[in-house]
């Protein structure tokens, strides 16, 4: 049985980062609906999944950073029904080989990055003991 849920994030984005010398600025702008969709009927496994994920542009976070700011549980109707395609957390920790190719057949910028947040999710649960 999979499990949906909804996942609104909240943009914050830092002015004084693009001045000199650098200062902490921060303004809300807009934010994003995220559907998880998971074998795993806890939510915190979704956000911490969508957290990593998000944070996996740290390269750009003294500029700007989306946080998760709220979740609920949801359904496939929904996630369907929204236009946004669901993340799916993978059922088993991909093999270095597999990482690789899908890795090569990636779209540089956004696939890669997804793939990043998979690997950084499940190394995590591998250190907590999970």
């Amino acid at each position: 049985m999979n499990y949906y849920f909804k996942i609104q994030t909240q943009f914050i984005e830092n002015y004084g980062a693009h001045r000199e010398p650098v200062t902490n600025y921060w303004k809300f702008k807009g934010g994003s609906t995220y559907f998880i969709e998971s074998e795993s009927p806890r939510i915190a496994d979704a956000v911490a999944f969508l957290a990593t994920y998000l944070a996996g542009g740290g390269k750009h976070a003294e500029h700007s950073v989306s946080i998760p700011v709220y979740w609920e549980e949801s359904s496939e109707e929904e996630a369907n029904s929204s236009g946004v395609l669901p993340f799916v957390i993978p059922r088993k920790r991909p093999t270095p080989a597999e990482l690789e190719v899908e890795r090569r057949m990636a779209n540089p910028e956004q696939d890669a990055k997804e793939l990043q947040a998979v690997e950084d999710y499940w190394r995590d649960r591998e250190e907590r003991g999970n």
